[in-house]
């Protein structure tokens, strides 16, 4: 009985421990996943913002244009 339960134990204990295992793995994964999503968020935006730099940099000289046509 004695052997049994000790043996009862170790299983449990294995199984805590196997369980704790993977949900430190899960939460590793879901970490790094995270920090993935966050990365390719500031990636689209700052490709969303040079974007935007270009678009104003083209209306600016198209401006530029306007005025040297206007002016002649």
């Amino acid at each position: 009985n004695l052997q049994n339960l000790q043996n009862l134990q170790n299983l449990m204990n294995l199984q805590n421990l196997q369980n704790l295992q993977n949900l430190q793995d899960l939460q590793n994964l879901q970490n790094l996943q995270n920090l993935q999503n966050l990365m390719n968020l500031q990636n689209l935006q700052n490709l969303m913002n040079l974007q935007n730099l270009m678009i104003l940099e083209n209306l600016q000289n198209l401006m530029k244009l306007l005025k040297c046509f206007s002016g002649s």
